[in-house]
């Protein structure tokens, strides 16, 4: 059986999520804790639930998704995966956080492996499909997991919203049209759980999100 456990970590609140199937293979994805207290409130249920991290992803490289990329890196020994279009954003996470009042102390490392659109990752009993839907980053992926009807959408798509395009390498045609044709054609029971704030579902999004109406 496939469970998530969401954590909602530092002052611009991203959801970190931890997967983890019933043998103990676990996957983090967004590693954002800031403080001490919150990569021990991660570790605290990893260790309790008795879990082997086999790998960190990051939706996209915003420093907010990165913040405790250094420390969860180093801890567990887990290989890193990012899209390779947000290399240039990991390369300027210390200038972007910089740019919201914030210090990164350490500057985050390189990705061990890149993701590809329509890739699937399998570890333990989880299958990763990988959705690639630039626009809000030009990197930017979601996660789905068909098996129990969930997709991690990091910030591509929110509650009644979608990702902001203004930062560099947006590009708000290409989020909506990326977010109607691969994310919107998944079915309305589809649990998102989303980069920021509370989770919704596909078919909320698509009866009611005013940024995705023709």
């Amino acid at each position: 059986m496939i469970q998530s456990l969401k954590f909602s970590f530092n002052p611009l609140g991203v959801n970190t999520v931890l997967l983890y199937d019933s043998a103990g293979c676990a996957v983090i994805i967004d590693p954002a804790c800031d403080q001490r207290a919150e990569f021990e409130q991660l570790d605290s249920a990893v260790s309790r639930l008795n879990l082997s991290v086999q790998a960190v992803i990051n939706t996209h490289a915003h420093f907010d998704h990165l913040l405790g990329l250094p420390v969860i890196l180093r801890h567990y020994g887990s290989p890193f995966y990012l899209h390779p279009d947000d290399g240039f954003l990991l390369s300027i996470a210390s200038h972007q956080a910089g740019m919201f009042g914030i210090q990164m102390e350490e500057t985050p490392a390189l990705p061990d492996r890149y993701l590809s659109d329509d890739q699937t990752l399998e570890f333990g009993d989880m299958k990763l499909k990988i959705i690639h839907v630039p626009g809000h980053s030009p990197g930017g992926v979601a996660i789905y997991l068909e098996d129990i009807s969930l997709l991690i959408a990091g910030d591509i798509l929110f509650y009644g919203s979608i990702g902001r395009s203004d930062l560099p390498g947006g590009d708000h045609e290409k989020l909506v049209d990326g977010i109607r044709r691969k994310l919107l054609v998944l079915p309305d029971e589809t649990r998102v759980i989303c980069g920021h704030g509370q989770d919704t579902t596909i078919g909320q999004e698509k009866k009611h999100n005013p940024f995705l109406k023709n």
